[in-house]
């Protein structure tokens, strides 16, 4: 019998997961043959982490990922019999997966060859961008849901409102056309998306003998987020006899693909499961709080673990300002004094619904601290040593009929040269030829003293080297050349070498998919292609992030301030775009989504957000509202009545 446990947030589930798998290797059992998935990468790398330091005496690899990577491993294990389903896929020794900047690269240039495609879009209201970034989107959601491409279209026509916009409903039914040609785009390269890797996956690899008899137990944390395809592969491993562990959050479950509801079945009517309540006791009271709010918010909210009404009841502390910039100031004044008690920074966190650059800078400023901001990984390009190295690219590849401006040209010399910003621009000055777009000889340079003998050495030493490098070696190649041979010494910096190192391999990624074929290339895909994430906050920084990203990333804090808690963007709608996420799941019942079925479905998502922020708080919960927006609009939003009614106060708290 398959088992699992429920609990709160942060009420120990993970570690019920790592308590499971010490059991297995008790018994005997091999790590290899034990595979954890959890939510995300950060948690497998926490996971991993703990694993070894307890276990580090045993032999075997540790299988600790998420359901994509487990399933991408999966592919290129039995790519052989993948092939011999999909010959479509073309004969490469292994499957090149595309990350999400080459997916949507690959569904620019498909949209670029359908005829239709401009017409079809050009009134849709958003940016061309957007609409590459929405097609990608909706075939991740889709076929994580176990929905075929050509069904997206006919689901969405089918939720949308109105029956009588004529023009949406032909943009919705035309998203089944973009997203199949973007699919056939990169097959014919030899290449597979994220959304690919999860059909293949539930379609073929599930149904391989061969897969099933590579592990034997199956352990899943935070199973509220799993996906429908996740859902058939729990149930393919009851059938087939394997040991199933879940791990089930109450209140939890917040990507677009996950079916939290299903799951939730799935637990109660699968699995011989047990309710876990061993949290923190000194979080117990808000607790208490967080199930009072989400009853107050979404009454059908369902919480079957115990709370007793504490003693004192909690009361939020509630922080007013006219502009959102006077609500930063009471949040900055607030915090001070939580500071003057000895509270450390790293156990206080700002959660918004909305990152605001001036009211972070405010908190920032006032408290002369700096925030952890979680943002959404910058693109690759922003970065200056990464424009650098695509500078030199453009300079070594002329064919691709690009040459960097005077300022890259700049920044270029700069990094790769280490000089100073006013070395580099005395040498870019005399040294950058817009006409015969080229750099000229050190000879070129009017006061070489100025500019140091030494770099002149090194700066020759670059020009001889793009005059003698092949143009036809691929620019993975070249850079891999470049670094060798030129910047060894120049780039000291581990960070640096890191982010040379990723651009070579991205290269090379760009290369293996067919894309270096179209000009600019790997240009363009960096246009998308994204840093990795921001690494978990130092103790001595506060935390400053959107709810959604406090939540996924595992965030906790003694002290929470819910800030511009009055604005409408706490509750987020369902149709995104172009789609609606919950249409292209199994969860959708078939109905139009209308007014009112999208209000009850925010309604139940903000209660289960403010259920688990609240439950990742211990000793005080601060409300913060403002008159006005950040766009100076009027805020409307009843939500800090609501929790404050939850709370059982008639009148606001102030402070």
């Amino acid at each position: 019998m398959s088992e699992a446990v429920v609990g709160w947030p942060r009420g120990g589930l993970s570690g019920a997961c790592l308590e499971r798998y010490r059991e297995l290797i008790v018994t005997g059992m091999a790590p290899e043959r034990i595979v954890v998935l959890a939510a995300g990468r950060e948690e497998a790398q926490r996971m991993s982490a703990r694993l070894e330091g307890a276990f580090e005496r045993f032999a075997g690899p540790l299988r600790v990922e998420t359901l994509m990577s487990f399933a991408v491993r999966m592919l290129a294990e039995f790519w052989g019999e993948v092939l011999g389903c999909e010959p479509t896929l073309g004969t490469t020794f292994e499957p090149v997966v595309l990350n999400f900047a080459l997916t949507r690269h690959c569904v620019e240039r498909a949209c670029a060859l359908c005829p239709d495609h401009e017409a079809r879009f050009e009134n849709c209201g958003l940016k061309e961008e957007r609409v590459w970034d929405q097609i990608a989107s909706a075939a991740w959601i889709a076929c994580a849901s176990g929905i075929s491409l050509e069904a997206v279209g006919e689901r969405l026509r089918a939720a949308w409102p109105n029956g009588e916009d004529t023009q949406r409903l032909a943009l919705l039914g035309a998203l089944s056309c973009c997203t199949r040609r973007a699919r056939d785009y990169i097959r014919e390269r030899g290449a597979i998306d994220a959304a690919g890797v999860m059909e293949l996956f539930g379609r073929v690899v599930m149904g391989l003998d061969a897969f099933w008899g590579s592990f034997d137990h199956l352990v899943v944390d935070r199973a509220e987020d799993s996906c429908a395809v996740a859902l058939d592969f729990y149930s393919r491993c009851q059938e087939r006899g394997k040991g199933l562990f879940l791990a089930y959050t109450v209140g939890g479950g917040g990507l677009y693909a996950g079916v939290p509801q299903l799951a939730a079945e799935f637990v109660v009517r699968r699995t011989r499961f047990r309710y876990l309540e061993r949290p923190d006791p000194a979080g117990e009271a808000l607790r208490w709080l967080a199930d009072r709010i989400a009853r107050r918010i979404y009454p059908e909210f369902k919480n079957p673990l115990p709370v007793a009404v504490p003693d004192p009841i909690p009361q939020p502390v509630l922080l007013e300002g006219q502009t959102v910039i006077d609500a930063a100031e009471a949040v900055a004044a607030a915090i001070r004094a939580l500071l003057a008690t000895g509270v450390l920074p790293g156990q206080i966190a700002v959660v918004a619904p909305l990152i605001d650059a001036p009211a972070a800078t405010v908190i920032e400023n006032v408290l002369g601290l700096p925030l952890h901001t979680p943002r959404p990984p910058a693109p690759l390009l922003q970065q200056p040593l990464v424009r650098a190295l695509v500078s030199a690219l453009d300079l070594a590849y002329p064919q691709w009929g690009r040459f960097p401006t005077f300022s890259e040209t700049r920044l270029m010399l700069g990094l790769l040269l280490d000089l100073d910003p006013v070395r580099a621009e005395l040498l870019a000055a005399d040294v950058f030829d817009p006409v015969g777009r080229g750099l000229r000889s050190r000879e070129a340079v009017r006061y070489p003293e100025r500019v140091g003998f030494e770099k002149l050495d090194r700066y020759q030493d670059l020009v001889d080297w793009l005059a003698d490098n092949p143009p036809q070696d691929a620019p993975d190649c070249t850079l891999g050349r470049l670094y060798t041979d030129l910047l060894s010494e120049v780039i000291c910096e581990p960070a640096e070498q890191e982010r040379c190192f990723e651009l070579i391999g991205l290269a090379r990624r760009v290369r293996l998919s067919g894309i270096a074929a179209v000009p600019e290339g790997l240009g363009a895909v960096l246009r998308f292609a994204h840093a990795p994430v921001s690494r978990p906050p130092s103790p001595d920084r506060l935390v400053f992030s959107t709810p959604w990203s406090y939540i996924n990333q595992g965030f906790a804090a003694d002290y929470q301030f819910w800030f511009d808690i009055t604005s409408e963007r706490w509750s987020r709608p369902s149709w995104v775009g172009l789609y609606n996420h919950r249409v292209l799941t199994p969860e959708w019942d078939g109905c139009r989504y209308d007014f009112q079925r999208d209000q009850n479905s925010r309604t139940r998502r903000l209660a289960r957000t403010l259920f688990n922020l609240c439950c990742r708080t211990t000793r005080g919960l601060y409300l913060v509202r403002s008159a006005l927006s950040a766009r100076g609009e009027a805020n409307s939003g009843q939500l800090d009545r609501l929790i404050l009614s939850a709370a059982g106060q008639s009148e606001p708290l102030s402070r």
